[in-house]
């Protein structure tokens, strides 16, 4: 019988980092990006440092911290973070 168990592969932040930038870029793969991708790392910092990499490496990334934050204070800090429409 088969399992639906994922092997579990150590791999460092940057490393994660990279395979996540290319699965999010893989046009080839009609998951990607809106498919799931599960990092799974020793504490809360391992995936934190991943999305941080990740988000260096992608100019239009909007990376906040959610700990302990209402969504209507998230969607804020979103809003703010995002580009300004021009008004003429």
């Amino acid at each position: 019988m088969s399992s639906n168990t994922p092997v579990l592969e150590a791999v460092s932040a940057q490393a994660a980092a990279d395979r996540l930038l290319r699965w999010w870029q893989d046009t080839s793969d009609p998951l990607a990006p809106g498919g799931w991708l599960s990092l799974v790392g020793e504490g809360a910092a391992d995936g934190g440092q991943v999305l941080r990499e990740v988000g260096a490496q992608v100019a239009s990334s909007v990376l906040v911290d959610a700990t302990e934050r209402t969504a209507e204070e998230l969607l804020g800090e979103v809003l703010a973070a995002l580009p300004q429409p021009r008004r003429e």
